[in-house]
């Protein structure tokens, strides 16, 4: 089949399910987290857009929203934009903008995702199959597993590996997920997500890639372990394990430079990670002495 195939994603947080459908070509692949925290992380997107406060956010005025009279409110943070225009009668969202920039591409090129979410249905009843992630009927299915639990040092050592060959050998600037590679995939387009009443966690979104199925399945794969390593690092700097990343402008032949340490748990030590990826665990007397180093709040 030669072009571009559409792909259709619906994900349920609260399970921990992805079902990614290729109509075309009647195929489904079915992506099931394991060893789950009682607390799903990252947490769910519209919980973290209920955190956004008003002293937060920016007025932006009023603007017409497909023939709504809506106003506009910015909210800035770090490499990400989060823009909501809320209907002016209603108060409710109306069409909700994410763009994330500083993402790094092949050769460092920046990498700009854009996510756009409109048509909305509040309070609605939909039936349950909306949501389902099992696959339809005549389709060929491929089902794997992921492990959800707590990562460690090897998720880290995968998702520094990973994004380093994408970047030829070269070390990110920064470890975040605003700056993580997208491996070919432009998160660009738009989604419908519908929250009915009596739905409970379950929540259904929807995107689309024009990638082939295996492609798509490849880029799904990198990036979910690129955001296991990620989850270490957010779970480090949370529980105040003095967390450092030296690695802007290393490259992975470089053998006993330091990218990054942090302190081993219950005790004194530090677990430091060099260009080559080897590791050591070093007292504090031996720790790098890196002006340039981010370290965690």
């Amino acid at each position: 089949m030669n072009g571009p195939v559409e792909t259709v994603q619906i994900v349920d947080y609260g399970r921990g399910l992805t079902l990614n459908l290729t109509p075309e070509l009647k195929k489904a692949y079915v992506l099931e987290q394991v060893d789950r925290p009682d607390t799903p992380i990252p947490p769910i997107p519209f919980e973290a857009l209920e955190a956004i406060t008003r002293a937060k956010g920016e007025y932006i005025g009023f603007q017409e929203i497909d023939g709504t009279a809506a106003e506009g409110f910015r909210v800035v943070d770090q490499t990400q934009t989060t823009t909501v225009w809320a209907d002016a009668s209603t108060a409710m969202p109306v069409r909700i903008e994410i763009i994330s920039e500083g993402g790094q591409g092949v050769g460092g090129t920046t990498v700009k995702s854009v996510w756009t979410f409109t048509d909305f249905v509040w309070n609605e009843e939909y039936e349950a199959s909306l949501f389902s992630v099992e696959p339809p009927e005549g389709y060929e299915v491929t089902r794997e597993q992921i492990s959800a639990a707590l990562p460690d040092e090897k998720d880290l050592l995968e998702a520094l590996r990973l994004w380093t060959d994408e970047l030829d050998g070269a070390f990110p600037d920064e470890l975040t997920r605003e700056a993580a590679p997208s491996f070919g995939f432009q998160h660009s387009g738009q989604a419908s997500v519908s929250l009915g009443s009596g739905q409970g966690e379950r929540i259904g979104s929807g995107s689309s890639s024009h990638a082939s199925p295996e492609e798509s399945k490849a880029m799904l794969e990198k990036r979910m372990r690129v955001d296991r390593g990620l989850l270490l690092v957010e779970y480090l700097i949370a529980t105040n394990r003095d967390w450092h990343y030296a690695g802007a402008g290393a490259r992975v032949d470089e053998s006993r430079t330091p990218v990054c340490w942090w302190k081993v748990e219950d005790g004194r030590d530090y677990h430091v990670v060099y260009g080559d990826l080897s590791t050591e665990i070093v007292s504090p007397d031996q720790l790098p002495s890196y002006e340039g180093a981010n370290a965690s709040e």
